[in-house]
């Protein structure tokens, strides 16, 4: 058995170079200082917002709400900044799910898990879709232009990553100290 670096291969590639080829491919021809902050800052964003609908998903399971967790709805709710508190979020939960008891969730747990397990925490649909939700709302915020990376956004994301990548990955270095220690077995053909 072998654990792959996050929840899912989504999570995965999105914490290679990938998601920096992918922003990269549709910043061309951008101001490189404003690409650079753009770039650090839909990270941040991403990674705030996959940990808010994360954890409501974690606190839905272990307190069986029977709540399917709408990540495009709870995205409808963002502030001007593409910003949406765990706090807000239950809330617009609680609206749409009365049956949910928002005692159960715990903000110092949240910041627990969400520091230390953020790449288990979160599905990688979800970040893909909380990437293609802020990523024209932030580009037209950093740039004042209208940068669109168009539908289907997992494929693109996809057909950034490469073998080079892969290699950076926890799971590769499994993988390969697998082989070394099986021989004459081998898991990858390189």
């Amino acid at each position: 058995v072998m654990l792959t670096d996050g929840h899912d291969l989504e999570i995965m590639i999105l914490n290679t170079r990938a998601l920096d080829n992918f922003i990269d491919a549709h910043l061309i021809g951008k101001d490189r200082g404003l690409a650079s902050k753009f770039k650090s800052s839909i990270k941040e964003r991403l990674s705030k917002l996959a940990a808010v609908i994360g954890y409501l998903r974690f606190v839905s399971h272990r307190c069986s709400w029977g709540v399917n967790i709408h990540t495009l709805k709870l995205l409808n709710h963002l502030n001007s900044d593409c910003e949406l508190s765990l706090g807000d979020a239950a809330s617009k939960l609680k609206t749409a799910c009365p049956e949910i008891d928002e005692t159960q969730i715990n903000e110092t747990e949240f910041k627990k898990l969400s520091a230390c397990h953020l790449h288990y925490l979160c599905r990688g649909k979800d970040m893909i879709e909380i990437l293609s939700k802020i990523f024209s709302i932030m580009a037209q915020k950093h740039f004042c232009k209208k940068v669109n990376p168009g539908s289907h956004l997992a494929k693109q994301i996809l057909m950034v990553f490469n073998q080079s990548f892969f290699k950076e990955t926890q799971l590769y270095q499994q993988i390969k100290e697998w082989e070394a220690n099986n021989k004459p077995y081998l898991v990858l053909k390189e």
